[in-house]
This record gives structure tokens, C-alpha cells and sequence, in this order.
């Protein structure tokens, strides 16, 4: 080892152990020293050292880390979903206040205990399911879909349930994309395409144009407004339906807006056995939301209104179809091609006689999975879990629609739709973190953010009703 202090150079031997270089002196414990400037009296004998009172350095007692934040991914499906929460997280810096975790659909009633905010994918979360969950505050879906959560049981329960609008996050526009290619599939008799070239069969088979074929949405919400968009171009003659009146949900006005322009005919219903367009339809698009009363609507009455031969898409939800059906009718020939994003079951079973019918296409689930939708809906989760970290609570409700149902709330512009604010004031009316901080409620870093038995309105005793007492 050489080491050059002031002008003096010095040259220690290779099994030296330490060396110390206190402002101009060198002090070497070593069995040997050599220099080329300064006497041996230089070294140090190790023994010394030894004989050294020790001092112990004494450290103040660990405290225990705070609790992160837990975001649960209920499901190993839609990683991309899980892997863009987490790198918003990251470039926000959040990592060590929110962790964001995900585990498979069986484990959801072990992990969900901890657990401050879940993401339900396509996990069931049933009052069972909620019950197991000691901290849960919000159940926010990564899209629009909550027809597998219970919402009586959150709402019993003092859980805000609510879902990212499609609007606002490209998620709709994505979606009508796929409707798009689902309806391409089907015109063009995808399956058989890929048999052609498998077999180097050319100019086989024959598809069919859209240009003049009837093409009829149901449903008319952002997807299904986004779908005749993109479908205008293509000459198509276009019809939507929808359970809803056509009239503006605001101002109750009846006028047409610039995407209605393109439809040529507006029909309104909800029972599917009595749909009008069906008959008329070359294609049938769904873009709708699935509820228990249109729940299994694609059956034999369905599908024998429709004329011989069209096609049907589905960007919806697999509920909708009934699978014995849907495959009588393609043995038929009643249904020509059916195209989907989604199943009856998902994962499917890509051995169900529906999934590998030859005039069946079916795609993974994919339709609003897009950097775009995925990156916007990633950050909305990070600033949900950052305003529940911060306790800043859920900000002021922004508008509400009894039409639809929803209330509209911004975090710092990410826009999130909760479903059963009225409900929740009503039974915990002294629950003020849904107002957030203006009505001074911060509850301590570690509380959980659900309203307590104090919070909930007692009921009527004697006549009259008591109220609980505020925190």
C-alpha cells in the first residue's frame, strides 16, 4: 500500500491490517514497517490494541416502521393493470407508504384482512368475502365492471364502491377499437382465413363488406358512442339501443347530439326478448352493462329474431351469452359468426364446443388493455391511494346523476365514479372523510379509514331517533 502524505512518501508492506493517517503522523499496526522517511518508533505493536478499553456505542430502540398503505389486486389476470399502479407509485415516490400487491383469486380472503384498498379485476367479493376485511375503506374497479361485488354488503359496511370511468381514461376508446376488429373477425370469417393460409389455399374464403350492412349497438354509453364513431367511415348503416331515454341526462333535452346524427334509428328498451333493430341487424354489437335483468339475454328467443346468418360481437360481459345456445344456433347456421372479448367464463375453456367452433372467434379479454388506458387508470389508483394516505379524504361530490347512478369525484383530475355515496351518508350520516378535511375529520395515520358503530345512525328508540355522537 502507498500513501503520499505532505511531500514524504510512505511504503507499507502488503499484510498490513490498518492504517491511520491522523493530520501529518502515520500510525501502522503491522508486524512490519518499512519507510523511506520516518523511523521505525512509527509502528504500533497490535498487542496494544488489544489491550484497549472497548467503548460501546448504545442506539436508541428501533420503532417499528408505520403500516403502509395496502392496495390489494384481487387476481394474477390483467398483470398490466397491477405492473402500471405499481410504476405510478414509483415515479410518485409512494413506495414507502403504499404497497401495491396482488395474489391469486383463492387467496383474496386471506390477504383482503389487511387490506385498505382492493381492486376486485374479476374476483367476486361477496359479504363473506367482506367480512374477512378489518380495514377496508374502497373498492375502486380497474375499469367499469362491478357486477361481481356485492354493493349492499360494502355499503353496510361503511365501503365506498367505485369504478374509473371509461371516458376519461381512453378505456372506451380502446374497447371500440376492439369492437372494430371483433366485427372485421367476423365479416371476414377470421378462422377460416387462417386455415387458408395454413393449407396455401388463395382467395379463400369469401367475407362480406360492411359498406350497407346494418349494424345495431346495444347499449349507448361511451363504448358503444365510440363504436359508431369509428364504424361511420366504413359506410355502414348504423342503430343503437338503449334501456335509457334518449333525452340529455342534464338538461332533459331531446335533441341529437353529433354521434347521434349517425344513426339512423333510436330504439329504447331493456327486455332483449323484445329488442327492436334485432330483426333488421346484418351485425349485432353489445357494448351494454350486464345486470341481473339482461343477464343470459343472447338465448334461443334472442337469437331466433335475428336474421339468418348475421353475426355478434361482444365487448360487454360474458354473462350475456347462454353458451348451449349460442352453439345451436352456429350448427344451424341461424348465427353465422360470433366474435368476443369476453366469455361466460374466465378464464374459458378453450375446449368449450362455442370456443372451438369453427365459426367462433374469441380474444383474451384484451379490449381496453392499451398503454394508454392501462398508464391513465394505473395513476388514478396511485392518487386514490395517495389521498387516503395523506388523509385528505374523498373530495366533495362534483355532480350525481340519478340516471346514472354514479357520483362524479376528481383527485387532482383523475376522475372516479362512486356508486353508493347517497347511501352511505344516509346510514353514516356523521362520517364526515367523505367530505375530506374541510369538515375537520383527519383520523391518525395508522386508523383505518371506515366509519365506526359511533359514526352509524342508531335506529328509532322510543319515537325518536338518536343520533351518534360525532368523533
Amino acid at each position: 500500500i502507498s500513501a503520499r502524505v505532505g511531500a514524504r512518501h510512505v511504503q507499507v508492506s502488503p499484510d498490513v491490517h490498518v492504517v491511520f493517517f491522523p493530520q501529518t503522523h502515520i500510525t501502522c499496526i503491522d508486524r512490519r514497517f518499512q519507510s523511506t522517511t520516518h523511523p521505525a518508533h512509527h509502528c504500533v505493536d497490535p498487542n496494544a490494541m488489544a489491550r484497549t478499553k472497548k467503548t460501546t456505542r448504545k442506539h436508541p430502540p428501533k420503532k417499528d416502521p408505520p403500516k403502509k398503505l395496502k392496495v390489494l389486486f384481487c387476481g394474477m389476470e390483467f398483470e398490466e393493470g397491477w405492473n402500471q399502479t405499481r410504476l405510478a407509485v414509483e415515479r410518485s415516490y409512494l413506495s414507502n407508504t403504499v404497497d401495491i400487491v396482488r395474489c391469486a383469486r383463492a387467496d383474496v380472503p386471506t390477504e383482503i384482512v389487511d387490506a385498505d384498498l382492493v381492486v376486485p379485476l374479476m374476483t367476486k367479493l361477496d359479504a363473506t368475502t367482506l367480512d374477512k376485511a378489518t380495514r377496508l375503506a374502497m373498492v375502486l374497479q380497474f375499469g367499469v365492471g362491478l357486477e361481481g361485488v356485492d354493493q349492499d354488503a360494502c355499503t353496510a359496511r361503511g365501503i365506498v364502491l367505485a369504478r374509473i370511468p371509461s371516458e376519461h381514461t381512453g378505456n372506451a376508446h380502446a374497447t371500440a377499437e376492439m369492437a372494430v376488429y371483433l366485427t372485421l373477425a367476423a365479416t371476414r370469417r377470421v378462422n377460416q382465413m387462417r386455415e387458408s393460409v395454413e393449407g396455401t389455399i388463395l382467395g379463400s374464403p369469401m367475407g362480406k363488406t360492411l359498406h350497407g350492412k346494418n349494424v345495431l349497438i346495444v347499449g349507448w354509453g361511451n363504448v358503444g358512442q365510440k363504436i359508431a364513431t369509428l364504424l361511420r367511415p366504413f359506410g355502414c348503416r348504423l342503430s343503437a339501443a338503449r334501456r335509457t331515454s334518449w333525452c340529455d341526462r342534464t338538461t332533459g333535452s331531446t335533441s341529437k347530439t353529433e354521434t347521434e346524427k349517425c344513426l339512423e334509428h333510436k330504439y329504447k328498451g331493456s327486455v332483449p326478448d323484445k329488442l327492436q333493430g334485432v330483426p333488421d341487424a346484418d351485425i349485432v354489437i353489445l357494448a351494454c352493462t350486464q345486470t341481473a335483468e339482461n343477464k343470459g339475454m343472447i338465448d334461443c328467443k334472442f337469437l331466433s329474431r335475428m336474421k339468418q346468418g348475421a353475426a355478434i360481437v361482444n365487448v360487454a360481459r360474458g354473462g350475456l351469452f347462454n353458451p348451449s345456445d349460442c352453439v345451436d344456433a352456429l350448427e344451424s347456421g341461424q348465427l353465422g359468426y360470433l366474435a368476443s372479448d369476453v366469455a361466460w367464463e374466465e378464464p374459458v375453456d378453450p375446449k368449450h364446443k362455442l370456443c372451438a367452433h369453427k365459426n367462433a372467434y374469441f380474444t383474451p379479454h384484451v379490449g381496453g388493455v392499451t398503454d394508454v388506458s392501462y398508464g391513465c387508470m394505473g395513476n388514478c389508483v396511485k392518487e386514490v391511494a395517495e389521498a387516503m394516505v395523506e388523509r385528505r379524504g374523498y373530495p366533495t361530490q362534483e355532480e350525481w346523476s340519478e340516471q346514472a347512478e354514479c357520483e362524479t369525484v376528481r383527485w387532482n383530475g383523475t376522475v372516479v365514479r362512486c356508486v353508493n355515496v347517497p347511501q352511505l351518508e344516509v346510514r353514516f350520516p356523521q362520517w364526515h372523510f367523505l367530505s375530506g378535511p374541510k369538515n375537520n375529520y383527519q383520523p391518525d395515520p395508522g386508523e383505518s379509514l371506515r366509519p365506526s358503530k359511533e359514526f352509524e345512525e342508531f335506529p328509532p328508540v322510543g319515537g325518536e331517533k338518536k343520533r351518534a355522537r360525532t368523533k
